[in-house]
């Protein structure tokens, strides 16, 4: 900005720091960048975040004071020194500096002499940053100086990579995988000791083995060959394609959830959806947590955009200590406007009820576009002069929205809005104000002020106070009003109650009368300090805003609706049934949380209530909460419970949540604000998460983002100290009690299907909810109206609420439940094969020979991969039974399907199967038979005939294990089948292909009378027993599993059956 001053067209990696940098309407902003000078007059400009935060509404930003009302020109000409007193970080719309500006030409060509000179100070917020990503809306053209560009700006730092989630089923085919491993070294071993033994002893007489053994024995090198054939032999009891095979299915279970009609499309917002990119219905973003679907046990679920529509109306207000709109039960409410009372009050005059509406009209950061608003719902519903005024809102907040519609249809519209004034229509004449100084909202401040001054035909009026128009949640509000308001304060806080109470959003709407000089000395003293200090500048402005807003009227309240979203209560109760837990975390104040808890079926009406909101009263409420849990499971065991101490009973219930044990028969609830999730020690905080785990449901209110997120670690937490403490209580004496402790923590921390933990999910809309939603095991986004901050960092977005129980019951359902199988079938047709190898090492010397041929060893995972793959299009259940039986669910987060006893009969299966197959080829067609060429077979032509056998047995258990089947499965297993002989056959009629296949073997093996013999007696011998095991299993011994899949008609079945997904 300093050198040459011509502009020129470049690319956005060109862009130096420093630069001055020129954007048109409705480009991109390449860097971020400090606004000096726009196209307005007033030296405001509009930009749009959707690409950052999925916000489609526009946002006002201003230039600094010095450069409002310069031009393009005159810009060029100053330079300037930009002091940021923070570096970038992960936090949009954050700048915090000093604008420093040279007082005169000549002063600034002394630049090089140093600092010394005196300078202009101007703070710089985020008023006036652009950040890279947006795009220029409604404005001709901006300039600024570029402060960061690259990797170095807002968006640049914050791409990070996304934290790495796996589902618990990949940790456990993992640990699978290494108890495998480890067995196979301990294999490896004992088969090479029996060879070295079987060498010492046999060596020198097996003259054809031209082996030197001498008479002193094997040496170190020649001990150490044949139990490394046998290691090398082993390697294919993990099978090499299990992870693609899962990839494969993961995908498939990604495409499932996107092409699924049965959950909601992205339509309830209509334009702005498609726009910001989220046109479809759901999606899963990271199919490595496909399973996770199907073993949820916690949800920790947002309210507002979540449960509730988050389309906010103004339905019922308090003004002057009389409450309007008279909110009601009923699920139909009518707005405020229509309420008759409040219209013939507004007819009549009353000052203070229009100073009410002054302040929804003004106190706000609703920008005015001019366009057509026919389009707008409210503004259809509206019929005032305001239509004609052909102006738009853009409000970025949905209270806002709400708050300046309502005003409007009553009669007070917003009419525009500017950087300097703000102007409003009261009883048909318009009233002008002078923006003196915004005090804007913050999480941490919970309440906005704006300080005006009225504008008349001629001028401000010097003699007139200021204005001052506040609004905010009522706990930091209340303690700022003027004392000795009379009944008023009491009776609108009573108000505020009953709104809260109906699950309405609540505010209260304060004013005050400025005297002109005791905010110049304000603004000029206290104010300008606090901008100007380099440390601690935030707290010391904050401090400078409470000073003014203390001593306020009390105009009135608020009470906005978010209603409840379609078919959540139908959820609440399916999610119940699945023994899935609800919490309840949201930002609203406990008495609308608990309102809203009772409407979507999270709290029984009838339910015991703890509530934690006093945070001096943290350990009161701690033991309450340990009584009434302790009553409870006495009263539902009959008393025998009462005789064991509260200890074992939380224990016990929790290990319920673990072990699937149980409905939610607890009849005790909690409710807890954020202080006092604040206030709690850390053994606290365990010990409430330990309590409230064997609770029916928690709501957590007045929670922050970070303890939402701290919420998730602490059920994490105590999850992982289940086992352990679990363990730990049981020892009988030190020895064994420390023994324990240790085994009990190294299983739980290497294997998913030791500890058994079920998963924790959470489900948001909006950018508080993005810690929560990454923290979580499931992290679920809703595709809503707070931007797409959740959206874009969940594991799989959906449109509403109610979508989760499809979500859960059907693909969740069916996705873990063909995983499991899946995966356990990869590992068994490896440990079919290699138990093979084990049994001719007997015949073998236990030299460590392979008995199968290369192409066997090679093609082994590769002919059976798309079987196996196909066994996805498998349906476990009809999808009418998975979603009418929520109960079903609990395979899953009870790991029914996939533990260590469904390994273990898996792997004796596969001994089994192995044993019998080899000894009956071996007793029937061993090399003593004949071939009808007069040849006797050899040995790799009865190895040919064992592969064969194994391919026939393999495809058999995949049919065994096949509930339902569909045309692609079909031919999937008939191309695994016939596509394997066709090529084995290829191979083995083709002289070339000696080096994989013996020629002539595969005709050769299948000529013999005794081969024709074994191939049907093996296979059946192999498969009938699995077969009757299941049949006897599924009718006279079902478990939840098969009881499930049989509660629905054989008509209905038959159809579902026939249909792909």
């Amino acid at each position: 900005a300093k050198g040459n001053m011509d502009f020129k067209k470049l690319d956005a990696e060109m862009i130096s720091v420093g630069d001055l940098v020129v954007i048109r309407q409705d480009q991109e902003i390449p860097c971020d960048i400090m606004l000096l000078g726009t196209s307005h007059a007033d030296g405001c400009c509009f930009i749009e975040t959707s690409n950052l935060d999925g916000e489609a509404d526009f946002k006002l930003r201003r230039t600094p004071p010095l450069s409002s009302t310069q031009s393009l020109k005159e810009i060029k000409s100053l330079v300037s020194e930009i002091d940021c007193i923070e570096v970038p970080y992960d936090a949009q719309h954050e700048l915090k500096g000093m604008l420093w500006v040279l007082k005169s030409k000549a002063e600034m060509d002394l630049d090089v002499m140093g600092r010394s000179e005196a300078r202009h100070g101007y703070p710089i917020g985020e008023t006036q940053a652009l950040l890279q990503g947006s795009q220029l809306k409604n404005t001709e053209w901006v300039c600024g100086i570029a402060l960061y560009t690259g990797n170095q700006t807002r968006l640049g730092r914050s791409r990070r990579p996304p934290a790495c989630k796996r589902s618990e089923l990949d940790g456990a085919i993992d640990s699978i995988s290494a108890v495998v491993f480890v067995g196979q070294a301990i294999l490896a071993a004992i088969l090479g000791g029996l060879g070295n033994q079987w060498m010492s002893m046999h060596g020198e007489g097996a003259w054809y083995l031209r082996s030197a053994v001498s008479s002193e024995g094997l040496s170190l090198y020649e001990s150490a060959v044949i139990p490394l054939r046998f290691l090398l032999l082993m390697s294919t009891l993990i099978p090499l394609s299990i992870q693609v095979t899962m990839d494969t299915c993961k995908w498939l279970y990604s495409m499932w959830i996107g092409w699924d009609l049965g959950m909601s499309q992205c339509d309830r917002v209509g334009k702005r959806d498609a726009e910001r990119g989220g046109g479809g219905g759901a999606t899963l973003r990271n199919s490595d947590i496909a399973e996770n679907l199907g073993q949820v046990g916690i949800l920790l679920s947002d309210k507002t955009g979540t449960l509730t529509e988050n389309l906010m109306a103004l339905k019922a207000c308090s003004i002057n200590g009389r409450m309007y709109g008279e909110p009601t039960a009923e699920s139909e409410r009518r707005k405020v406007q229509s309420d008759p009372r409040l219209i013939a009050a507004i007819e009549r005059g009353d000052e203070s009820l229009f100073n009410y509406m002054r302040a929804l009209a003004l106190c706000n950061t609703v920008a005015t576009v001019k366009g057509d608003a026919s389009n707008k719902k409210e503004e259809e519903e509206a019929a005032n002069d305001y239509e004609n005024e052909g102006v738009v809102y853009e409000a970025s907040s949905p209270d806002e929205d709400a708050l300046v519609s309502s005003a409007r249809a009553l009669g007070f519209p917003l009419l525009d809005r500017s950087t300097d004034t703000i102007s409003i229509r009261v009883r048909g004449q318009v009233e002008t104000y002078r923006i003196l100084r915004e005090l804007e909202f913050s999480s941490d401040r919970k309440r906005m002020s704006i300080v005006l001054e009225r504008c008349y035909d001629n001028g401000p009026d010097s003699r007139e106070k200021l204005y001052m128009f506040t609004k905010g949640a009522d706990e930091v509000l209340r303690p700022l009003l003027a004392p000795n308001q009379g009944h008023l304060e009491e009776e609108t806080v009573a108000h505020i109650d009953d709104f809260a109470r109906m699950g309405l959003r609540t505010l209260l709407v304060a004013f005050k009368r400025l005297e002109r000089k005791t905010f110049e000395e304000w603004k000029n003293g206290v104010l300008r300090e606090a901008n100007s200090s380099l440390q601690g500048r935030e707290a010391r402005i904050l401090q400078a805003y409470e000073m003014l807003e203390s001593g306020m009227q009390l105009l009135g309240a608020t009470g906005i609706e978010d209603r409840l979203q379609e078919g959540v209560f139908d959820t609440m109760m399916s999610l119940r049934d699945a023994q899935i837990k609800v919490w309840m975390v949201t930002g609203d104040k406990l008495s609308t949380a608990k309102q809203i808890a009772i409407s979507s079926g999270l709290l029984q009406p009838n339910a015991s209530v703890v509530t934690f909101s006093v945070p001096a009263q943290v350990e009161a409420s701690l033991q309450q909460i340990q009584e009434v849990c302790s009553a409870n499971s006495s009263s539902s065991s009959g008393g025998v419970l009462g005789k064991v101490n509260m200890q074992g009973n939380l224990r016990h219930s929790v290990k319920s949540v673990l072990n699937g044990g149980g409905q939610h028969a607890c009849g005790v609830s909690a409710l807890i604000t954020g202080s006092c999730l604040s206030a709690m020690s850390e053994s606290q905080k365990m010990k409430f998460t330990h309590c409230a785990l064997s609770l029916d449901s928690v709501v957590c209110c007045r929670l922050t983002p970070d303890q939402k997120a701290e919420l998730v670690s602490l059920i994490k937490k105590e999850f992982s100290s289940m086992v352990d403490q679990d363990a730990g209580g049981r020892g009988k004496t030190r020895f064994f009690h420390q023994t324990r402790l240790r085994m009990s923590r190294f299983l739980n921390r290497i294997s998913p299907i030791i500890r058994k933990r079920p998963v924790i999910a959470s489900i948001g809309d909006g950018a508080n909810d993005v810690a929560m939603i990454q923290t979580a095991h499931l992290g679920i986004g809703i595709i809503g109206r707070e931007g797409a901050h959740a959206v874009r960092a969940c594991d799989v977005s959906v449109v509403y609420f109610r979508d989760i129980r499809r979500l859960f019951l059907l693909h969740g359902t069916f996705s873990y439940q063909r995983s499991a199988l899946i995966a356990q079938l990869s590992f068994f047709k490896s440990w079919a094969f290699c138990f093979g190898q084990v049994f001719f090492a007997y015949f073998s010397g236990f030299g460590g020979t392979s008995m199968y041929d290369p192409f066997s060893i090679a093609a082994c995972n590769a002919l059976l991969f798309i079987p196996i793959c196909f066994y996805a299009f498998n349906r476990p259940m009809p999808m009418t039974v998975a979603l009418q039986r929520p109960s079903l669910y609990v395979c899953g987060s009870r790991w029914q399907l996939m533990n260590l006893k469904t390994a273990s009969v898996w792997l004796l299966r596969a001994i089994y199967q192995s044993a019998v197959s080899y000894w009956l080829i071996e007793t029937i067609v061993g090399h003593h038979h004949i071939s009808r060429s007069g040849q006797p077979l050899c040995y790799s032509e009865v190895a040919t005939l064992s592969f064969c056998i194994y391919l026939i047995v393999q495809c058999g258990n995949l049919i065994i294990e096949t509930h339902s089947f569909t045309l692609l499965q079909v031919l999937a297993m008939s191309f695994g089948l016939f596509g394997s002989f066709l090529l084995y056959y290829l191979c083995d009629q083709t002289l070339a292909a000696r080096s994989l296949v013996d020629f002539h073997s595969l005709s050769n093996s299948f000529r013999a009378p005794a081969s024709q013999l074994a191939l049907p007696l093996v296979v059946i011998s192999t498969s009938f027993p699995v077969f009757a095991i299941k049949y006897w299993n599924a009718n006279y011994n079902p478990g939840l599993h098969e009881s499930g899949r049989r509660g629905i008609g054989s008509t209905s079945l038959v159809t579902e059956q026939t249909t792909l997904l």
